[in-house]
This record gives C-alpha cells, structure tokens and sequence, in this order.
C-alpha cells in the first residue's frame, strides 16, 4: 500500500461486504483499544501493520498485527486449504479478501468510525503500478504452511537450539544451508470472536542463533527423485522457521547442486544417496553458506575454508553463550547488524588449548596433520584453518 496520492488507488468495498460483519470493529475503536488503522512495529493497537523500512518508492508492505485486538489472518478458516480442490481454494481465498480488505474499507469510510479515525485511514490505498490485472491486491495468498515432505531427516525446534553452553547453535555437520529467524506463527487456532478472542499457538519459541538445516530435510525418505527445497520435511513449530524466502532460495540453490550430483551417479539416481561433503564443497564454491560466521562474508578469500570447517564443528566452542545482547545495534524494525559471538577471528594468535582441539579435529575428518601449525612464533588461526583446507583438498 502506499500514501503517495499520485499512485494512491482508493480501497472499494470486497465482492460479499457486508456492514454488520465489522460492526465489532467500531465497538473496539470506541473502548480504546483499537486506536488507528495502520501502525507500526511492535504496535498492537492497531488494525494492520505497515512494516519498516518503508520500500521502494514509498510502498509499504501491509501485514497481520501479533497479538492484535483484530486481525488478518483466520486460523481455522483455512484448514481444507492443503487437500482442497480449485474451488475449496477459491473460496478459502476470497473469504481472505472480504475479510482482510473490508476491515480497511470499513475503517476507510463507515459512519460509525470517529472521522479523525477515517481520515487516518484514508490516507492508505493500493499501490496503482502493482497487481494491475488483479484489481491492485495479490492474486493469490501467503501460504505460511500446508503439505510438508516426509524427508531423511525431520527438522525440529531443537535444532534450532543452543549447542551446551556455546554461543552457537547445535551442530549439523551435513548442513546445506542456514537460517536466524524465530519460530514465528501467527496461530494455530481462534476462539471467540474476530473482534477479540482468544488465539493460541502464536510465537512459539524463541532462536538464540543463527542455525544450520541439514540436507536430510529436502530429501524424500521413500523416493530416490524427489528433492523439496519449499515443503521441506519438518515438524509445524521447526517449519515456522524455515519457512522464510530466504532459507527456501538456499535450499533451492542446494537442491539444484544435488540433483546435479545425484544424476551424475548414473541410470538410476538417487538424492539420498548424495555425498553431502561433495554437496557442501560446490555450495561453498558459488559463495553459498551452511554455517554462519560473521566477520568471513561470501567474497571473503577464506570463505570456502572457513565454512568447511566451520561446518565440520571447527568454530563451536570458540564463545560461551551470551547472557546478555545476542544481536548487534538495530537498523529498523527485525534488522539487526549481526550476530554476536559468531567470528572466527582469523588473526588472532594459536592457544595451545585451540590447537590441541582442531588438531583432533583434523584428525577425526581423515586430514593429515603433520603439516598444521602449532602455537608457537607468529601462527594464527587463519594459518591453522588453510593448511587443513589445503591438507583435506589434497587427499
């Protein structure tokens, strides 16, 4: 939506409006609890929220408000959506539209709205140059989740853990890619009514750092030619957080990699049998991640060496979990600089202690280790890290 009055397009009352069914909505206006039409992060005394940053050219994307008195999405009303036909979906999507575009248009222009209240509101409208052939709003909507993939490996909220008193997430050695947003839903279910009462299954956890998502998770247990970057193999509360667009292009980078692999086998492939190291090295060629480190971004020389080894468990216990900040300063809204405690620190000095540990590391992956780095003289941990590079590269 936008306010720019030159690509401003007025909000017109859905197919099926009716006045009664948002009745409620004034009653809330008028007990305080709803207070303006469009708010912002964190706000919860609004009907819709306009996210930040605001994006190009003065749109803003438009979204339910947690934990609001009123709200966009339906839990329960969407149910038959994942076995349904054309027209179970149809009907499913137009109940979406008459809901979530008659609330504005009520706001917009109801007698029973207080007209500060309207006038507010009124300043939104869809945006003119977007969803032109559809009447300005999307033609279809935002599946959060439906069908999933029975997969080798069912991701779950505790791999998005804390690994035992270390900064970093558990451990996925067979790691394809990496996510850093929360078990984040909407809800599960709705009681009462619209206005109001009472939602459950809303938040459901909270990710402490940034996590990897083994490769087990896009690949069918029972098919030898499936791969499903979208639909991946994960309990409901583990898909709330790799549903997000980010986490899905990486598993679809990943997914096209191994279906490459996989049909490089020969006449008949197989996804599950895959060698997931050889996976990894082309993931970490074209600059792709399976563990997050912070201060060695993609373009970085020692991305590859430091993601193999990272990935391997090289970089786990190098920072204790924290107990205070566990993201650096905030831009705007849910964007943060970073991670904390997620370095490698490649210039820092060799410890014997850190030595003694990788150097059992290199050990347990089959490398060679007579040619690493002690600590002694000038050697740092960015030496250690490409000689064992070097030494796994060469075997």
């Amino acid at each position: 939506m936008t306010r720019d009055p030159a690509n401003r397009v007025a909000v017109a009352a859905p197919p099926g409006y009716r006045r009664e069914d948002f009745l409620g909505l004034a009653q809330l206006i008028a007990d305080g609890k709803i207070k303006r039409a469009f708010g912002g992060y964190r706000d919860t005394d609004n009907i819709v929220k306009a996210q930040i940053p605001v994006l190009p050219n003065g749109k803003r994307d438009i979204n339910d408000v947690s934990r609001g008195h009123v709200r966009l999405s339906l839990p329960g009303d969407q149910l038959l959506w994942p076995e349904g036909d054309a027209e179970v979906r149809r009907r499913i999507y137009e109940e979406h539209v008459r809901w979530n575009v008659g609330l504005i248009y009520f706001a917009q222009n109801d007698p029973s709205v207080p007209a500060a209240f309207r006038a507010e509101a009124s300043q939104w409208g869809w945006c003119r140059d977007e969803f032109v052939e559809t009447g300005h709003i999307p033609p279809q909507l935002y599946v959060r989740e439906a069908r999933r993939l029975l997969g080798l490996r069912i991701f779950t909220q505790p791999d998005t853990r804390h690994a035992e008193g270390d900064a970093r997430a558990v451990l996925h050695r067979d790691s394809i890619a990496i996510g850093d947003y929360g078990h984040s839903s909407h809800g599960t279910r709705h009681e009462g009514s619209r206005f109001g009462g009472r939602r459950s299954g809303e938040g459901l956890g909270v990710v402490y750092a940034p996590y990897q998502v083994p490769y087990g998770t896009i690949v069918a247990k029972d098919l030898r030619n499936l791969l499903a970057p979208v639909p991946v193999s994960a309990s409901h509360v583990g898909f709330c957080a790799l549903r997000l667009e980010p986490i899905w292009t990486s598993l679809g980078q990943a997914a096209g990699h191994a279906a490459h692999l996989a049909l490089a086998q020969g006449d008949a492939p197989d996804a599950r049998a895959v060698r997931v190291v050889e996976l990894q090295r082309r993931l970490h060629g074209d600059s792709s991640a399976t563990i997050y480190v912070g201060d060695v971004p993609p373009g970085h020389p020692d991305f590859a060496a430091v993601q193999w080894w990272g990935t391997a468990g090289g970089l786990h216990g190098l920072a204790p979990k924290p107990t205070g900040a566990l993201l650096g300063k905030q831009i705007e809204g849910q964007h943060n600089e970073g991670w904390l405690n997620h370095t490698a620190d490649l210039d820092r000095p060799l410890e014997p202690a850190l030595v003694a540990r990788w150097t059992a590391l290199a050990r347990e992956l089959g490398v060679a280790v007579d040619k690493l780095p002690a600590a002694a003289g000038r050697s740092t941990r960015r030496d250690f890290v490409r000689a064992a590079w070097r030494a796994a590269a060469s075997r």
